[in-house]
Order: structure tokens, then sequence, then C-alpha cells
């Protein structure tokens, strides 16, 4: 589940500045994009949503890179969607492992709620002012970096043994 609503985010610094919030979506897009290119590449299958719904698209177990390329084109093409963000669930048949992408401005504890009904779910928050963090909100990991390559990082280092 990749957040997209512009308001999880807004540099604090710099609200006047759309170009810094279109950076931290875009870092959420590269984590989301490189989580979906491994699980494609261990034979996975995959479901990538956005909380809008501009983003639907699912991939079965064996699908190969080519396949993979749908979800990486759907990514290229998702901007901020303005507005209230609405709660949107993940499919009950797809709670093997939710992951769920945001940024520092989103509501965390909705995204750890979500990321919690799965067997195996995280928190990934793209947080300018984090730095690195690792925490967690009940049972839910909870991963915070300022960029994407942190966050991935982050997420090999506790996720991916």
């Amino acid at each position: 589940m990749l957040d997209d609503h512009a308001a999880g985010y807004p540099d604090p610094a710099h609200l006047e500045d759309a170009h810094l919030e279109d950076a931290h979506l875009e870092d959420a897009v590269e984590v989301a994009a490189s989580l979906v290119a491994v699980a494609v590449a261990e034979g996975h299958p995959v479901r990538l949503l956005s909380s809008s719904g501009a983003v639907d698209v699912e991939l079965p177990a064996g699908a190969v890179d080519a396949d993979a390329a749908v979800v990486l084109t759907a990514l290229a093409d998702l901007t901020a969607v303005a507005g209230e963000p609405v709660a949107r669930s993940v499919p009950v048949r797809d709670l093997d492992v939710v992951e769920v992408v945001c940024g520092a401005s989103s509501d965390l504890s909705a995204s750890a709620l979500e990321a919690g009904r799965a067997s195996v779910g995280v928190v990934l928050v793209v947080d300018p002012g984090a730095g690195r963090a690792v925490s967690a909100i009940g049972s839910v990991p909870v991963l915070r970096a300022a960029a994407a390559e942190g966050l991935l990082d982050a997420w090999n280092a506790v996720v991916s043994r």
C-alpha cells in the first residue's frame, strides 16, 4: 500500500515548496518499486495498491520482469492526490505481507493498523527529519529514513533476513 495523498508528504519547514513534497513522494514510489522488483524476482505474487485507488496492480506468483514493468509504469505515472486521505483496506486475500509506504505527515496509526492485519506487516516512512530510526506501533515495525536508500537499508536490516 502506497500512500499517494499529498498531505502525507509536506516538509514542515518548507510547506510552500511543492518540489520538496514531490521529492518525498518520489522516495516513497522508489521504495515501493524496489520492494515490488525484489518480490517479483523471488517469484512471489504482488499486489500494489495506492491509498487513493489510482494504482491497483496485481501480479501472480512466478511473474517475470516484463510483467513487473506494468507495476513500474503505474508507479512512474503516479502523482500526489490532493484532498483528505480516505481509508482504504488491503483485501483479506492479500494479507500475507503488507508494507505501507507513506510520508511523515501520514496517519501512522492507521497505517500500522492496516499493516498489522497481515501475517507480516511493516510501515516504511519517508521522514526528512528522521535520519534513520526503527520503532514499532504495537507489533508493527515502523522504519523511518530521510530517503529511499535509507528505508531500503532499514528493510534489509530489520525485515529481510
